[in-house]
């Protein structure tokens, strides 16, 4: 129950933040060229840092995810390929971000933690 909370959890978080780049993203399309009748400097600018943000967002977490990965298989953790989780976590950010954040919890910290008692 505690594991389908946690993902559950998890996903309603993404699905927020989903929705603040989003609304962010129509309402900058009507702020911004208000704002900007005195100076077309600020739409660019404007519109850059939107395009920044909603892009930024997957492409921060699929490096996050890839060099996370890298120190788990490093370390002699069983994970699934650093490139394959970047292109996941890129491409469907919503579930596999999601999905890496679950298996990072209660599956390769926990083969970690074994290993560590083990060894």
């Amino acid at each position: 129950m505690k594991k389908i909370l946690f993902f559950l959890g998890l996903l309603v978080l993404q699905i927020v933040i989903t929705g603040l780049i989003v609304i962010l993203a129509f309402s900058s399309v009507f702020i911004i060229p208000f704002l900007s009748a005195k100076s077309p400097l600020f739409l660019i600018v404007g519109m850059l840092g939107v395009f920044l943000i909603v892009l930024g967002v997957p492409i921060i977490s699929a490096i996050w995810a890839r060099r996370d990965v890298k120190k788990f298989i490093n370390q002699g953790i069983d994970a699934w390929t650093p490139l394959g989780w970047e292109f996941v976590v890129l491409f469907l950010w919503l579930p596999g971000f999601t999905i890496y954040l679950f298996l990072r919890k209660f599956r390769y910290k926990i083969e970690l933690q074994n290993r560590n008692q083990t060894a």
